[in-house]
């Protein structure tokens, strides 16, 4: 169904990040969507769906809203995968 039911008001955008990540050159290739909520908010998603290099997967959410006349209330969470995780856990190891 994408990209025909995206939410009214969503913007988004697919671009490529370069950056060092352990003193290597990685590559990203990242979708951003943000859209309005309401009067008074607005909400954000970001993916990160290729990285050359590091970890497989980033995504995040975020929401800013608006609380009483002058405040405004920010809310983020993101999660990466990466299959370079080292220390304690990381070793599976099975008994029978």
């Amino acid at each position: 169904d994408y990209p025909n039911n995206k939410p009214e008001g969503a913007e988004e955008s697919f671009f490529w990040v370069n950056s060092v990540i352990d003193d290597k050159p990685t590559i990203a290739l990242i979708h951003r969507v943000g859209m309005p909520h309401g009067n008074e908010g607005y909400v954000y998603m970001e993916r990160h769906f290729y990285i050359s290099r590091s970890h497989n997967c980033l995504q995040g959410i975020g929401a800013a809203m608006t609380h009483g006349e002058e405040e405004t209330v920010v809310l983020y969470a993101t999660r990466t995968s990466t299959d370079q995780v080292s220390g304690f856990g990381s070793a599976r190891s099975e008994t029978r």
